[in-house]
């Protein structure tokens, strides 16, 4: 591996633990180019203050960082408004272009600069982004009243639809599809409240279950609910303990255990989830979290979130030892 190449993966391993939210993938173009797809959420401290989302797009040259910097394209992501001017552009390219020549430091070779770049577009970001409201005021009174109705819609329907393996009546239209699921397949318990931060919302929902058929069972029937279908993550987690033992002069004596566990796109969170139950002795149970993203990154303590939902409602069904 030559030297650019090397110092483009350091700077990658460097940039995904800093920002394991914000970078999205990583794709080898086919011409020896790598391209990032960096995402910025733009969510000022004030709650009553609308986020955006900014989508940069780089791209790694074979000479990076010696020779040439990177090509990069920074956008609005798709259905946010149209807010960057030509004259924010220049900004951004006279910037960057400084900063990149500023890593040679009187050498011929420059340096890596994704970070210092994410780091400035990042704050650059969002004092734009708070300039821009100060001039379309209208946009933050739409953001105010969208937000009330979409928190009351939060707060008062999710957990209605939600519970209708419990007894509540599903919608027509989902109704059918639930019954011919539910056929001898375990019971279904959800949380009675959902846990809300930042207008990110967190559900669990847990069912006993002995083989991995039936936690197969359990997850085709709760994705046939569109409220839980459209979260933006449902991470499931399974641990089933089996008695293990066999008759004659070797007999073997014991438990064996089969488990397993899937993220849906939240990095590492279906891990941690299995990890909580292997902690609390929990046997034979699947769990499943749906998170609804609410715009605004929470960090760490969307784990924390997640764990807590989960344990909470598996106390309360009698799944921890």
């Amino acid at each position: 591996m030559d030297e650019n190449r090397q110092a483009q993966e350091e700077e990658k391993l460097a940039l995904t633990s800093i920002y394991p939210e914000d970078f999205l993938q990583q794709i080898d173009s086919g011409n020896q180019q790598i391209l990032y797809l960096v995402r910025f959420v733009v969510a000022p401290e004030d709650e009553d203050v609308p986020p955006t989302t900014v989508i940069v797009k780089i791209h790694l040259p074979p000479t990076y960082p010696k020779a040439d910097p990177p090509v990069y394209e920074v956008k609005e992501a798709y259905g946010q408004p149209s807010w960057m001017s030509n004259e924010h552009r220049c900004v951004i390219r006279e910037e960057l272009q400084a900063m990149f020549h500023a890593t040679a430091m009187g050498g011929s070779e420059h340096g890596v600069v994704l970070f210092e770049w994410i780091e400035w577009l990042k704050t650059w970001m969002e004092n734009s982004w708070l300039e821009f409201l100060v001039e379309n005021s209208e946009l933050v009174q739409r953001f105010r009243r969208e937000a009330s109705r979409e928190e009351f819609a939060i707060l008062s329907q999710v957990p209605d639809t939600i519970e209708s393996r419990e007894g509540r009546p599903a919608e027509p239209s989902v109704k059918q599809q639930q019954e011919d699921l539910t056929a001898n397949m375990p019971p279904v318990y959800h949380s009675k409240e959902p846990l809300v931060d930042r207008k990110s919302v967190f559900i669990a929902h847990v069912a006993p279950v002995s083989s991995v058929h039936e936690v197969q069972q359990v997850k085709q029937y709760l994705l046939s609910n569109p409220k839980i279908a459209k979260a933006t993550h449902n991470i499931l987690a399974y641990r089933i303990v089996q008695p293990r033992s066999s008759k004659g002069k070797h007999a073997i004596e014991g438990e064996t255990v089969i488990s397993d566990c899937d993220d849906d796109g939240e990095n590492a969170a279906g891990g941690r989830l299995l990890h909580l139950l292997e902690m609390c002795k929990c046997k034979n149970v699947v769990v499943v979290v749906s998170r609804w993203y609410g715009g605004t990154l929470l960090g760490a303590d969307r784990f924390k979130h997640i764990n807590n939902v989960a344990r909470e409602l598996l106390n309360a069904h009698g799944f921890v030892s």
